[in-house]
This record gives C-alpha cells, sequence and structure tokens, in this order.
C-alpha cells in the first residue's frame, strides 16, 4: 500500500506521465546502490568490496527492477536497510 501512496503522490506532484511513474523505483534503485556501498564497506575492506558493488551495480534484476513500475526496487531497498 505504502508503494501505492507514493505513487500516486508522485503522479499528482509530476503529472500523470510514464517519468513520473517510474521516479520512485529509479530513486529506490539508485538509493540501494549507496546502501550498498556502505554495507560492503562495513563486511569487507579493499578489493573484495570494490567487486562487492560492482557486482551488485550491473546485476540485471537491481537494474531491471529499477526500471519498472513495480515495487520491487523497493522492495530491495527496504531489504538493504534493514541489513
Amino acid at each position: 500500500m505504502l508503494f501505492l501512496w507514493i505513487q500516486k503522490t508522485a503522479s499528482l506532484v509530476f503529472g500523470f506521465s510514464e517519468l513520473s511513474l517510474r521516479l520512485v523505483p529509479m530513486l529506490a534503485a539508485v538509493a540501494s546502490v549507496l546502501l550498498m556501498r556502505r554495507l560492503a564497506r562495513c563486511l569487507l575492506s579493499g578489493p573484495p568490496a570494490v567487486f562487492a558493488l560492482a557486482i551488485f551495480a550491473v546485476s540485471y534484476y537491481p537494474v531491471r527492477h529499477g526500471a519498472e513500475l513495480k515495487p520491487y526496487a523497493t522492495d530491495l531497498l527496504a531489504s538493504l536497510v534493514l541489513t
């Protein structure tokens, strides 16, 4: 429900268009990369942290879900926040 409320708010603020609907998942995907960077630095050091972030950043599903109109990118963000 929260995802739908955020989507409705985005469409009311920015107008009902495809770009405004894709805004929330895209922002969640970008925030997930930033949180993964922090998590990798906390758990790993040096090259392993860089490799973990690189693999995460170019993985198929996080990139794909950031471009879809579905809540999967926000689910990824929520799981990283909880981790």
